[in-house]
């Protein structure tokens, strides 16, 4: 929109409500190990599709892996 509007970034923003640091934000790649987890939760998932966040996370410590509680629930979530 900014430059078929031909106005600064700053004013692109405001007209939108949108706040600057989403326009610049840049996602990061996955590493190999957390694809390697996510997988695993889907599958901890389809196989217990009642547990919730915290026993896939249980699940997942049983099974030796360093996960954090917020990478558990977000992943539970997707």
């Amino acid at each position: 929109m900014q430059q078929r509007v031909n106005v600064s970034q700053r004013r692109a923003c405001r007209v939108l409500g949108q706040a600057r640091s989403t326009q610049r934000y840049q996602a990061k790649e996955d590493s190999p190990e957390e694809k390697k987890m996510v997988s695993r939760i889907h599958e901890l998932v389809r196989q217990y599709p009642r547990y919730g966040h915290r026993m896939i996370t249980a699940k997942l410590r049983q099974e030796g892996w360093l996960v954090n509680f917020k990478q558990g629930q977000s992943s539970v979530a997707s």
